[in-house]
């Protein structure tokens, strides 16, 4: 496990750039913050998506210092609208109320706000408890610079070092070397957003800390479908 230790910078970046960029958008539409919070990697995704689509059609090389710097200016412009929205909403000195939510007190919680808090504590444990019980067992029994068996390293691990080599994503076309340079189509969203945090070096450790962050977007996603 200590070799998985390691690679703990890589996750928490990974879940910074799934969440940040598409949580608040998501979260001024949608009242609850679990289903927002399982919902906001799908727009994360999609923009990496276009990204990969429209730096093709532009020549613009598909990289994460091209496309992360996109997801920070969606979660900032995103900060920004949901601060707005707040301030918007304001009914009574030190609280807010969210677009079709319950209000919030800031300044002198009542009784059921502090019981919402500690609502939230245990979903926030119960959900940490989940993805621990889901890594566990890789987290124990696998060596992360070794390929997993579930990304099938002939594909899914080649497919994110093209990408890497190539400096193309998108999904018609973007894996064409794994085609024998045909322009076929095939879903990249994993294999681009990988590509992100990978080096040519380091697409095997990347890609197995990815199996952890989907653990976490499924635990979340089965939890907000749940509530839903």
């Amino acid at each position: 496990m200590a070799e998985w230790l390691g690679l703990a910078p890589l996750l928490v970046a990974m879940v910074v750039a799934v969440v940040l960029p598409g949580l608040p958008w998501v979260r001024l539409l949608v009242r609850s913050n679990v289903v927002s919070l399982a919902a906001a990697p799908s727009l994360t995704f999609g923009v990496v998506v276009a990204c990969s689509i429209l730096y093709h059609r532009w020549g613009i090389p598909f990289r994460s210092g091209t496309v992360l710097p996109v997801l920070a200016v969606l979660a900032v412009a995103g900060a920004w609208a949901w601060r707005r929205r707040v301030r918007r909403s304001h009914v009574a000195p030190g609280t807010w109320t969210p677009a079709g939510g319950d209000p919030t007190a800031v300044c002198d919680p009542s009784p059921s706000t502090r019981a919402g808090g500690r609502s939230r504590l245990v979903l926030l444990g119960t959900l940490t408890l989940g993805w621990v019980l889901a890594a566990l067992p890789m987290l124990i029994a696998a060596d992360p610079a070794d390929p997993a068996q579930q990304w099938d390293s002939t594909f899914h691990m080649n497919g994110v070092w093209s990408i890497l080599h190539t400096g193309q994503a998108q999904p018609q076309g973007g894996l064409a070397p794994l085609y024998g340079g045909r322009n076929v189509f095939y879903p990249t969203g994993w294999h681009a957003f990988t590509a992100l945090f990978s080096t040519l070096t380091t697409v095997v450790q990347a890609s197995n800390v990815s199996s952890l962050l989907i653990m976490g977007i499924w635990v979340v996603g089965c939890t907000g479908f749940t509530a839903v």
